[in-house]
């Protein structure tokens, strides 16, 4: 009989397209080669927390914040032809979100500085009243010690910890070899570790 082979060949068929394989996320490459509404909406999603992050630990004020992230992604949207495919899409999405706070930089004349972003990290979410003043105080010297850095150590520590680029990526958008980029984040955490030690 022929319904025989049909059935259970179809049955193979449909066992397999239902529980194969699914189709893997496109790549953030992908979707900004694209440039469509959709596709700029699903990479907003994916960064938008790392982006946020990173212009909160530049900024220390939660509605500058939003607003410079705000603005970045708009930077991203109306730029998105020139991404070439050239590098990772995160470098670029990061040239451009460090462009966009050090121009709200320049048309301040403001001091940027590294906030305690990076140190809350560790922290605990919900701390206790008393957990609360310890991490306070934490968050302080956190301040204090990542204040006494230069501008370029607290960059590297920012695109590492808030932005969560790699090396090859800080690289790529502060302008420097990948392994002289190691070397200072390498340093600076060196350096952090022992004035901790020492404090």
């Amino acid at each position: 009989m022929c319904d025989g082979p049909m059935n259970s060949s179809a049955g193979l068929t449909l066992g397999a397209l239902a529980g194969g394989p699914q189709p893997q996320a496109a790549t953030d490459e992908l979707l900004a080669s694209r440039g469509d509404a959709d596709s700029f909406a699903e990479l907003y999603e994916r960064y938008l927390p790392t982006v946020y992050g990173y212009v909160w630990a530049r900024v220390n004020a939660r509605d500058e914040a939003e607003d410079l992230t705000s603005e970045a992604f708009r930077h991203m949207w109306t730029s998105r032809r020139g991404y070439r495919g050239f590098g990772t899409f995160r470098a670029w999405l990061f040239s451009i979100v460090r462009r966009t706070v050090a121009d709200h930089y320049r048309q301040r004349r403001g001091i940027t500085q590294l906030a305690p972003a990076v140190a809350e990290r560790v922290l605990d979410e919900a701390p206790t009243p008393e957990e609360q003043v310890v991490q306070d105080e934490r968050e302080l010297y956190a301040r204090d010690l990542l204040s006494q850095l230069r501008e370029e150590q607290q960059e590297i520590l920012r695109l590492r910890f808030a932005a969560e680029l790699t090396y090859a990526e800080i690289g790529v958008v502060i302008g420097k070899r990948e392994d002289a980029v190691k070397k200072i984040a390498y340093r600076t955490l060196q350096l952090l570790r022992e004035r901790n030690i020492h404090a």
